[in-house]
């Protein structure tokens, strides 16, 4: 969803976005021989499967734009965004990102995180 109102020498323009998604992973398999680990465990969760995946964001875009001259303009811009997911590739990261000899960098799955923006553009024409 956008709004945006020209002022004369200036524009301004607001957005919002929304963005959900649901991801399924599924998997089958042939024979019991196929997995590594037969034991009755195993077994149980592999016919389970793998839990769905969730990601939800909220963006908030906000922009000014207006000319100095004929061929020079500057836009103004900001943005927030808000998000929300769950993975299972993350499943028990939360506890370490330390295993045994190993160090895990990227901090594992972030389950809620905010982010903002705010930058100047400048527009030449040659």
């Amino acid at each position: 969803m956008s709004f945006s109102h020209d002022f004369g020498r200036a524009r301004a323009d607001l957005s919002y976005n929304y963005t959900g998604s649901f991801g399924h992973v599924g998997y089958s398999y042939a024979t019991i021989g196929a997995l590594a680990y037969r034991d009755p465990a195993g077994v149980a969760a592999a016919n389970a499967g793998f839990p769905d995946n969730k990601y939800r964001t909220n963006t908030l875009d906000l922009g000014l734009s207006f000319r100095i001259n004929r061929n020079v303009g500057v836009r103004l811009y900001g943005r927030y965004e808000t998000g929300a997911f769950s993975d299972w590739h993350y499943a028990g990261l939360d506890d370490t990102l330390n295993y045994d000899h190993r160090l895990y960098t990227d901090k594992g799955g972030q389950l809620h995180y905010s982010v903002s923006l705010v930058g100047v553009m400048l527009n030449l024409k040659l």
